[in-house]
């Protein structure tokens, strides 16, 4: 994960390409998951997918993910609820 910042109610996502930036007052949820990219083919069972968490909002009734965010799933268990709290949102982790 190349950074996450919170900004007031801004959420920053800094990845090698792409800057995101959410308001963080339209989201409902942060939302962890498996990781699911180009770096496993877009598998969900494979080792990697099972143990590397992404990071993502509930934004107006539409999840977004972030691969950005990939994370080890002990990193996961850590930062994620610290997140969540700073936002005062709650925490789903999506099977």
């Amino acid at each position: 994960m190349l950074g996450v910042k919170i900004q007031g109610s801004t959420l920053r996502i800094v990845s090698w390409w792409r800057t995101y930036r959410l308001e963080t007052d339209q989201g409902t949820e942060l939302l962890v998951r498996h990781y699911s990219g180009y770096l496993n083919r877009w598998a969900d069972g494979d080792v990697m997918g099972r143990h590397v968490k992404v990071l993502g909002m509930e934004i107006g009734g539409r999840d977004r993910f972030f691969p950005a965010t990939a994370m080890t799933e002990s990193a996961a268990a850590s930062v994620v609820p610290e997140i969540a709290r700073k936002l005062d949102l709650r925490v789903e982790f999506v099977p």
